[in-house]
């Protein structure tokens, strides 16, 4: 049926960086991204570019959504694996 599918489309792509949380300073929400798994989180912002390039677009308490600089997609990555 035309027209079912959603109008955001979220595609999956492996990135080096790690997603290590959330936190809420001074009114302003940062995803904590790491560099690899053994370095230090930095806060970020929304618009500002991760570490691999893609662009973060927004933060909320479960996880970010970030664009894909080359492939106009959006990819997500949330803090806990949905319960089933």
């Amino acid at each position: 049926m035309q027209g079912s599918h959603e109008a955001s489309t979220v595609v999956k792509r492996k990135v080096a960086w790690c997603f290590k949380g959330v936190v809420l300073m001074a009114n302003k929400r940062y995803a904590l991204v790491a560099e690899d798994a053994n370095a230090q989180p930095k806060r970020y912002l929304p618009g500002e570019s991760l570490p691999g390039g893609e662009r973060l677009e927004m933060i909320d308490a479960q996880g970010i959504r970030f664009s894909l600089p080359d492939e106009g997609g959006d990819q997500e990555r949330k803090l806990y694996v949905p319960a089933e």
